[in-house]
């Protein structure tokens, strides 16, 4: 599911309130072997909430996208915030299909 959201060359970047810088991890398998790797060390269940988007720079080959971040956790029935941030999606259209070319995560608190 979330390989076909990235672009083949895809990037994932991005900062743990200024002291931890992650990745840049490049293109779409880099990213996804990443991913399963984090995954699997996170005992609970992580939602991305994402709040207050905006669509900025939109043409037809390309958006710049920006979002407030509000991730939870959840454990043993127990919610709990895990961090606040933004990310900031470069987005490419591939053939009618949009897809993000770049991610930017800013985490204001540590993980």
């Amino acid at each position: 599911m979330i390989a076909a959201c990235l672009t083949a060359t895809a990037v994932f970047s991005g900062s743990v309130a200024g002291n931890f810088v992650v990745g840049p991890y490049e293109g779409r398998t880099r990213i996804l072997q990443w991913l399963k790797t984090l995954w699997e060390t996170q005992a609970d269940q992580r939602r991305h909430c994402m709040m207050n988007i905006l669509v900025d720079d939109l043409s037809g080959l390309s958006a710049v996208v920006l979002a407030s971040l509000f991730l939870t956790g959840a454990e043993n029935g127990l919610a709990r915030v895990i961090a606040t941030g933004f990310y900031r999606f470069q987005m490419a259209n591939e053939e009618g299909v949009w897809r993000i070319a770049d991610i930017y995560a800013g985490l204001d608190t540590g993980i």
